[in-house]
């Protein structure tokens, strides 16, 4: 192909955005379509958030913003992915919400040791 059809091809293409938008702005979108209701917004926001999260946001930020999209799943109905991203949550700050949300549904879905397990940790981070 000629350098002149590329150039062509080029500048058919769609504009791409230059700039990224950063983990805190993605939040900050995902708390406020919370707050008005726009639980797909939100999910999309805390997914958009996540997948932007660097080292440097804090793994509390993004075990927070985890433990919220998990929330949207399982009201979606999406347990198994409600699970995840608790599981995820978690392994980044013991958080005793996120604990007994994901015992919650283990139970559901019929692990009761896992659940156990769960609520005994929730109830452990709750008394200190």
């Amino acid at each position: 192909m000629s350098p002149r059809a590329l150039l062509f091809l080029f500048l058919l293409l769609p504009a791409v955005p230059t700039r990224a938008d950063s983990f805190q702005s993605w939040a900050a979108r995902a708390e406020r379509a919370t707050r008005e209701k726009n639980e797909t917004a939100a999910f999309e926001a805390y997914s958009n958030a996540i997948a932007s999260w660097v080292p440097s946001n804090g793994k509390a930020a993004k075990a927070r913003a985890l433990r919220r999209r998990a929330a949207l799943r399982a009201r979606r109905g999406d347990d198994a992915g409600a699970i995840r991203d608790y599981s995820a949550s978690v392994a980044l700050a013991r958080d005793a919400k996120a604990y007994h949300a994901r015992g919650v549904l283990l139970l559901k879905a019929g692990r009761v040791e896992s659940a156990i397990s769960d609520f005994y940790r929730a109830v452990a981070l709750s008394v200190r």
